[in-house]
């Protein structure tokens, strides 16, 4: 029996006013609870109202002025919104010159509302180094935890006075940025930065960018992708229960983690109400998350290039019928883009020509998001125990050390709180849904599912997509399950087939894992290799079978020093840190997609000291 999504089939039973609701959600930022986005406030929908969609975003963005579609939306306004659009409407600038008169009367540089900020906490010999005998090993984690001053920002005093004017949303903390063309914050690089600044002994820095992620829940009721309010409408995995885990370790404040947990509680709601699905497999109801949008319209921050993408579609027949809520979809996952994401496979294979028009990711229960998803329950239910204690010793802070769910036994009494029971019977329900929908017995590993009655709207008129339709082999299919300790409940020749298959699948190369074995041309694919993913696979590969599996302990160590090996020979030679690499050339930095590649960078070097560490103690 295959799959059944609500409300893919049938008729829509939300009220009146939802229906309604939902001409809004797509534009971004004009945002309502039907989205599961609600209380973002004035300045955010007045600020939307140039950044987000309208004439004006229109103008500029199909003028060609700028070579990135990311300028004119990260561009101040100096005047506000509904004053610059009224002057645009009356002044009706037309031609390049005459547009960019008009910008530079009424608009601010793009990035100057978001200033340089000294970490209160950076100091130039962090005290892990006197750990780490390996002497280019020392020098290469001194380098990199001297990047950090180079990239926190904090906003400026003209977004808290003047909110409605500025694309940039309000942080009360300092914020760490990936680098390059990316200057905010992004919700799950957060999570490989503050893991860094950990390590580097930035506590309060690491606390405070965990602290403006929760002020998001807070006012959004999820994190959303980015800080800026174009990105208000769409979120990134998950990681932020995991982030306030680590602080909490490293802090030992539980204090810290009591408050948090609300709000942890809020995001993880939202996921669960918007984002998730019904997949009946065998007869049995599963209930798995996926990524999804309602937008409408192109995300302003690439906003020609979505243009296109929908042109093309109607050349080439496939129609354009929620393509921009795919694109959106797709920019959700983190893998913008990927042929993860593509039905159909390559128009042309031997070119590897894999068309965006062909996007279908809210078709698709992705295994990795399930797995950062089942290891926030699990993050939760230590949460919900260690807050129990009420004691704030390092017996009790220990526990916080321990991720597995099989330890959760040992502690989860049933007088503790009710909470940490439910939290470790959602982990439990999804572990047994990942098994039975994406464990694939046949070829020995997980494998992302398609919803076949969903993806049909889009896929080529079909009325079925077969799964091996996707790309056959994204590295996320044995990363993230072993990562989040999903094969501990495999058999022992289940493990010992998962580690074969990911030999076979030849991913694995000189300068790490491949993202996807696909040419596609886009930056989630070969032969690009990520920093995330090489962290999941790596630490899966180290903690996720045993001690006993050594073929499993030799490729993560053999994986963590490829890695290293290539961002230290790339760092010597461009003296940058990037935010992809070339698998298949160590050191060089990987290309494709919709911008040039982009140097700093955040979760590159986070997880380079990770591993820096791991190696040093091997």
């Amino acid at each position: 029996m295959g799959p059944t999504v609500p409300g893919a089939m049938g008729w829509d039973i939300r009220p009146v006013w939802a229906l309604w609701v939902a001409l809004l959600l797509g534009h971004p930022c004009v945002v309502a609870k039907e989205s599961g986005i609600s209380g973002t406030g004035d300045s955010v929908e007045r600020a939307c109202q140039v950044f987000c969609h309208g004439p004006l975003l229109e103008a500029v963005q199909l003028s060609g002025l700028f070579n990135d579609s990311k300028t004119f939306p990260d561009m101040p306004l100096l005047v506000d919104p509904e004053v610059a659009l009224a002057a645009f409407a009356a002044e009706n600038p037309q031609g390049d010159a005459a547009l960019e008169a008009f910008l530079g009367k009424y608009f601010g540089a793009e990035g100057e509302d978001i200033v340089a900020a000294e970490p209160v906490d950076w100091t130039p010999d962090p005290p892990v180094l006197a750990s780490i005998s390996n002497q280019t090993l020392r020098s290469f984690f001194r380098s990199l935890h001297g990047i950090w001053p180079s990239l926190v920002r904090r906003t400026s005093d003209a977004v808290h006075q003047h909110p409605q004017r500025h694309s940039l949303l309000w942080r009360e903390h300092s914020v760490v940025v990936p680098g390059g063309r990316f200057r905010e914050s992004y919700y799950w690089d957060s999570y490989w930065i503050v893991r860094g600044l950990l390590l580097s002994g930035m506590h309060s820095t690491a606390q405070g960018v965990v602290l403006n992620l929760l002020d998001d829940v807070k006012r959004f009721g999820m994190v959303p992708n980015g800080g800026r309010c174009y990105y208000t409408n769409r979120s990134q995995p998950p990681f932020l229960a995991l982030m306030v885990l680590d602080v909490t370790r490293g802090s030992g404040n539980l204090t810290f983690a009591r408050e948090a947990l609300p709000h942890l509680e809020s995001e993880y709601e939202w996921w669960l109400r918007h984002r998730h699905v019904s997949v009946t497999q065998d007869g049995a109801a599963h209930v798995l998350a996926r990524f999804d949008s309602s937008a409408t319209a192109p995300r302003p921050e690439s906003y020609a290039e979505d243009l296109a993408t929908v042109e093309q579609a109607k050349v080439d027949g496939v129609g354009d019928d929620g393509l921009y809520a795919e694109i959106a979809a797709g920019a959700e996952t983190g893998w913008d883009f990927s042929s993860r994401w593509m039905c159909g496979g390559p128009r042309d294979k031997r070119a590897g020509d894999y068309p965006l028009s062909s996007l279908c990711t809210r078709a698709i229960i992705p295994v990795d998001l399930n797995a950062v998803l089942y290891r926030v329950e699990l993050a939760l239910a230590w949460l919900y125990v260690a807050v129990d204690k009420k004691k704030e010793d390092s017996a009790e802070l220990g526990i916080l050390r321990r991720m597995d769910e099989r330890d959760l036994a040992d502690v989860l009494t049933p007088e503790l709180h009710s909470r940490g029971h439910y939290f470790v019977d959602q982990a439990r329900k999804r572990k047994a849904a990942v098994h039975a929908v994406l464990w694939d017995e046949v070829a020995g590993h997980w494998r992302d599912y398609v919803l076949h009655s969903s993806a049909s709207r889009r896929y080529r008129n079909s009325t079925t997509v077969p799964t091996s339709s996707l790309a056959a082999n994204p590295v996320s299919n044995w990363a993230a399950p072993l990562w989040a300790g999903l094969a501990h409940s495999l058999s022992a020749e289940q493990q010992r087939r998962v580690v074969a298959s990911l030999k076979a699948a030849e991913l694995v190369q000189v300068g790490g894992a491949l993202t996807t074995n696909e040419p596609s041309g886009q930056q989630w694919d070969s032969p690009n290799a990520w920093a995330p993913l090489q962290f999941m696979l790596a630490l899966g590969l180290q903690d996720g079978l045993g001690a006993h599996h050594h073929e499993a302990q030799d490729l993560g160590r053999n994986l963590m020093s490829a890695w290293l090996d290539s961002n230290l020979v790339g760092f010597q030679e461009y003296q940058s840190m990037y935010e992809k690499y070339d698998a298949m050339a160590p050191g060089e930095y990987g290309g494709g997609g919709e911008y040039v590649p982009q140097s700093g960078f955040g979760w590159t070097n986070g997880v380079a000291l990770e591993f820096i560490m791991r190696v040093s103690s091997l």
